[in-house]
């Protein structure tokens, strides 16, 4: 299961052209640990196509 989620994440990044080892840190420093208590408009600030993401997560082209 765990194996799972982290792959969906690293794909859904980089198809959002994101930095997949920032984004994977940034992720843990919020508040992930209790996202089955946020309600969605919290936890869609976290997804990898979210314009709230730091820039440092986003690729430079």
């Amino acid at each position: 299961m765990v194996n799972t989620v982290l792959y969906t994440r690293i794909e859904s990044a980089k198809a959002n052209d994101l930095d997949v080892c920032a984004f994977l840190k940034y992720l843990p420093s919020e508040k992930m640990y209790n996202f089955y208590l946020e309600p969605p408009d919290i936890i869609e600030r976290y997804l990898s196509w979210a314009s709230e993401l730091p820039d440092e997560c986003r690729l430079i082209r």
